[in-house]
């Protein structure tokens, strides 16, 4: 869900056209072929495929998958005898892994958004900064203000104002009720869209 789509696109289909093949040309042709040839197969692919797990460490389950995948890729490679199998089964992966980003992106850009920011360890929802062009800049929000209301749903925190955006669709009308200078106030605000942004609320 990054707010730069020109720099993550480029990466997507990097991902799964020139880094597959550099990927199985260096595992399996070079890694793998060298282990073999000075330990048992069976122990060549293990060791393979922990550093190609290690090399893929996004944390200890996606290593843990991605040695597993290794373990499968070699196997294959043992079997056909040619780089060209692992490498489709790779460009395979990596495309579904793509597609799947594309969509938690889409996802993500089409939730609602105030466009508030808040200390999410505070017990009051005060707004530290307000995103440029979002609902809360346009709906006259101030940095200061203590919000207390969404729609008349009290609002204690920061993260319970997040848990109220996101049951409502953007182009909803809300009344944003909050605190300034001891007055209460009371304001219009039509949520939206997370995606049309410059900046991540």
């Amino acid at each position: 869900a990054s707010g730069k789509p020109q720099y993550v696109f480029p990466l997507l289909v990097f991902s799964f056209t020139i880094a597959p093949i550099a990927e199985e040309v260096f595992f399996r042709g070079f890694v793998y072929n060298a282990f073999r040839t000075r330990m048992p197969t069976a122990i060549a692919v293990v060791f393979q495929s922990l550093i190609f797990g290690f090399c893929h460490f996004f944390g200890s389950t996606h290593a843990i998958i991605a040695c597993v995948l290794g373990i499968v890729i070699t196997v294959v490679y043992e079997w056909r005898k040619t780089l060209v199998t692992p490498v489709f089964i790779h460009v395979g992966i990596n495309l579904i892994s793509a597609i799947g980003v594309v969509a938690l992106m889409s996802e993500y850009a089409d939730r609602p958004t105030i466009g508030v920011v808040g200390d999410p360890d505070v017990t009051e929802c005060i707004v530290r900064e307000i995103i440029p062009g979002s609902a809360a800049f346009e709906s006259g929000v101030m940095v200061g203000d203590l919000i207390v209301a969404f729609d008349d749903e009290p609002v204690a925190t920061y993260p319970e104002l997040g848990s109220a955006v996101a049951k409502r669709k953007p182009g909803d009308t809300i009344v944003l009720t909050l605190i300034r200078g001891g007055e209460t106030v009371e304001l219009d605000v039509t949520l939206k869209r997370r995606g049309n942004l410059k900046q991540p609320p």
